[in-house]
C-alpha cells in the first residue's frame, strides 16, 4: 500500500488504534440461577414426666457453577429468602376414670431450627432457631392449648471460596436441613398423660449471582502493528521537525 501523504497515514493509524481499544472495552454483566424448596415436620410426644422427640427433613439444591466460556468471573453472590410457620399443640389428660377426674397441668412446646449449608464449594452456615412455649391446665381432668407462630429467614451466605472453585463445576450445591422438636417439661402429675404435638413448614428460594467481563481476548493482526508502530515513528518525526523550526 502507498500512502500519499503523512496525514492520510496518520489518519488509518488512528483508526487501527481506535479498533484496538474498542476490542478491549470493557463489558461487565450479570447472570442469575435460583432454586426453590418446601419443606415441613410433624412430632408428636406423649409421657407422664419429661421428654421429646425430633424430627429431621433434608433437601438438596443445585445451581448452575459458571461457565467460564462466558468470560472473566468477577465476583460471586449467593443468597436466599425464605417464609416458616410453626404450631404446637399441648394437651393434658386424666387417665383414672371419670370419677376421679382432678386438676391436670403440664407445660412444653416446640422448637425448630432452619438451616442453610453451602456444601460445594464449602462455605458458611446460616441458621435460625425458634422457641414456640405452651402448655395448659384444668380442674375438669382434661386441657388443650394451641399456640401458632410465622416469620421469615432471610440471609445472604458469606462465600469464603475462592472464584476458581466456582468456575466451570458440575453444580453449586445446598443443603436445606429442617429440624423439628416436640417436648414436654414436665407432666406435673405423674398420674396424668401430658402430649406435645408439633408441626412447622418451611419454603424459600435461593439464588446465586454472578459478576463477569465478557470482553474478548484481543487479537492483533501482524499488519495492524506494523501500521500503529509507522504512524508512531512518523508521528515523533513530525513533532521534532516543528520543533525543531
Amino acid at each position: 500500500m502507498v500512502f500519499k501523504s503523512k496525514d492520510q497515514l496518520a489518519g488509518l493509524t488512528a483508526a487501527a488504534i481506535l479498533l484496538v481499544s474498542s476490542q478491549a472495552s470493557a463489558g461487565i454483566i450479570s447472570i442469575s440461577d435460583s432454586a426453590s424448596w418446601n419443606l415441613g415436620n410433624n412430632a408428636t410426644v406423649e409421657s407422664t414426666g419429661s421428654a421429646q422427640r425430633t424430627s429431621v427433613t433434608n433437601r438438596s439444591l443445585s445451581l448452575d457453577g459458571f461457565d467460564s466460556s462466558l468470560g472473566t468471573l468477577l465476583g460471586v453472590g449467593l443468597s436466599f429468602t425464605s417464609s416458616w410457620t410453626l404450631r404446637n399443640t399441648f394437651q393434658v389428660r386424666d387417665p383414672t376414670g371419670f370419677f376421679d377426674e382432678d386438676n391436670v397441668s403440664g407445660s412444653g412446646g416446640s422448637r425448630q431450627t432452619l438451616r442453610v449449608d453451602l456444601v460445594t464449594p464449602s462455605g458458611a452456615q446460616p441458621g435460625q432457631g425458634t422457641l414456640l412455649s405452651n402448655g395448659c391446665s384444668d380442674n375438669d381432668g382434661f386441657c388443650s392449648r394451641n399456640q401458632s407462630r410465622g416469620g421469615t429467614f432471610n440471609s445472604g451466605i458469606n462465600i469464603t471460596a475462592p472464584l476458581s472453585d466456582f468456575i466451570d463445576i458440575a453444580a453449586v450445591q445446598l443443603d436445606i436441613t429442617d429440624t423439628l422438636t416436640s417436648f414436654i417439661s414436665p407432666c406435673r402429675d405423674s398420674e396424668d398423660i401430658c402430649r406435645s404435638i408439633g408441626s412447622n413448614t418451611w419454603g424459600g428460594t435461593a439464588t446465586i449471582t454472578y459478576r463477569y467481563d465478557d470482553t474478548p481476548v484481543a487479537v492483533v493482526e501482524p499488519s495492524t502493528l506494523a501500521l500503529v508502530g509507522m504512524g508512531l515513528i512518523i508521528g515523533g518525526l513530525t513533532a521534532r521537525r516543528r520543533a525543531a523550526a
